[in-house]
């Protein structure tokens, strides 16, 4: 780690840090896979289309991975409670951040991020 003293914008309280992004992460900051879809399987493909402008996360608009693929997938790419989504790409939804939890998936299938949807997975205390 390095001094960033020089890049800081403002002032914060005395009981918060400045901190680079990458350094409260538990998982390196990455886009999901490019997916290949079926008709029906045990996985989900977390799209940019479920991170929704008014009603938040919607699993509903998920589709189905063909598992063949699934191992592309290692565990820690698999969506976990928390983790804050941001659409990668899009239309009218770049930028778009939400964050998925597990009572948003009401299916109660694992479910991985497409290329289109970048997951950030901090710390526990963030």
């Amino acid at each position: 780690m390095f001094c960033i003293d020089e890049e800081i914008p403002y002032g914060i309280p005395d009981t918060w840090l400045w901190m680079r992004l990458e350094n409260c992460c538990i998982k390196e900051i990455r886009r999901g896979k490019s997916p290949k879809y079926t008709e029906n399987s045990d996985i989900l493909v977390f799209a940019q289309k479920c991170n929704t402008k008014y009603n938040g996360i919607d699993i509903s608009l998920a589709q189905y991975l063909d598992e063949t693929t699934s191992k592309r997938y290692p565990a820690d790419e698999y969506m976990q409670d928390g983790d804050v989504v941001i659409n990668s790409t899009g239309t009218g939804t770049l930028g778009r951040v939400g964050i998925y939890r597990d009572f948003n998936n009401t299916t109660g299938l694992s479910i991985v991020p497409d290329s289109h949807v970048t997951v950030i997975r901090g710390f526990s205390c963030v």
